[in-house]
């Protein structure tokens, strides 16, 4: 009961005579805003005497928009520390004492004084130590800190928490740390340099830009396909002349009244050209069917090592294969 008492003491006292004080000064503010500043701390009042800190901590919030007084400042403060939030509190007990100094509000300056002892000595202290690079943001959860603080004990709250630093030409560096009440750590940072970047060519562009690229080697599967077609073609060709002639020379050599042997030989040579003919392409098709086969197939390494090159030579009868694979 002595402390709710010496608690609202100090707010009574502080919270009307701010009011009067600020009046002159800010003559303009609605009667309204002051009045439900007033209502709002009361509720407060009760939330807090109920153990609801962080519904306290909203109202005070808002009344501290209202009037900036000493003693808000410290409720507002008291809330934090309930809730938690040890890092924040320091801060506002220290605000509310210097305020409370400005307000000569001597019940708030003896409450205030008591609490910082108290917390003080409980809130975690961080410091981070980076090498001194040029442009270094460090960030705690997100939240970019001042380069002063830097190399400096900070107060955190208890929890765990991120920190990441930033440097141009630097990869980031990035630790999580979880602190304790009363921990006091300190956190070593390294900015590894960023790895070099390839230097960008310029390229024209193919004429065959937007399609597929060709492999190695791919031009000569492509011509021994054709090649391969090609001779099929002669040779079925070829095949259907012997018919042919094999036909014009059984009519031929029945009109023939020459009694000698051989007189139809003329003939039957023309049956065999064209058969060699035939016979020669189907076997250059089979020949450029397998080289295609294996250049189709072929790992775009194989297809280009040592500049292969062939050449086919087809003739009546005979088939030749020149050149290196």
């Amino acid at each position: 009961m002595p402390s709710v008492y010496l608690r609202r003491l100090a707010v009574g006292l502080a919270l009307p005579c701010a009011v009067s004080a600020a009046a002159p000064a800010r003559a303009g503010q609605d009667d309204a805003q002051v009045t439900a500043a007033r209502e709002l701390f009361v509720q407060a009042e009760k939330d807090e005497d109920a153990g609801l800190w962080a519904e306290a901590l909203d109202k005070l919030r808002r009344v501290f928009e209202i009037k900036a007084t000493a003693g808000v400042r410290y409720h507002v403060a008291l809330c934090e520390e309930h809730t938690g939030h040890l890092a924040a509190a320091l801060g506002d007990y220290v605000a509310a004492e210097e305020k409370g100094r400005a307000e000569n509000a001597r019940d708030v300056l003896r409450l205030v004084g008591t609490k910082l002892a108290e917390l003080a000595p409980r809130v975690p202290r961080l410091t981070v130590r980076l090498p001194d690079v040029a442009g270094t943001v460090v960030s705690v959860d997100g939240n970019a800190i001042a380069p002063a603080l830097v190399g400096s004990a900070m107060p955190v709250d208890p929890g765990m928490h991120q920190i990441e630093a930033t440097a141009p030409d630097h990869l980031p560096a990035t630790a999580a740390v979880t602190m304790q009440e009363r921990d006091t750590i300190v956190l070593d940072l390294r900015l590894p340099d960023s790895p070099p970047r390839a230097p960008a060519v310029a390229r024209d562009a193919p004429a065959d830009a937007g399609l597929s690229p060709r492999r190695p080697g791919q031009a000569w599967a492509i011509a021994e396909t054709a090649g391969a077609v090609a001779l099929a073609a002669v040779g079925v060709g070829g095949f259907v002349a012997a018919g042919n002639a094999h036909d014009d020379a059984v009519l031929g050599c029945a009109r023939v009244t020459n009694p000698l042997p051989g007189a139809c030989d003329s003939a039957k040579s023309d049956v065999r050209r064209w058969d060699w003919t035939a016979a020669g392409a189907w076997t250059g098709a089979a020949a450029l069917a397998t080289l295609a086969v294996l250049s189709w197939t072929r790992p775009p390494a194989a297809a280009n090592a040592g500049g292969a090159s062939a050449r086919m030579v087809v003739g009546p009868g005979s088939l030749d294969v020149e050149g290196s694979f």
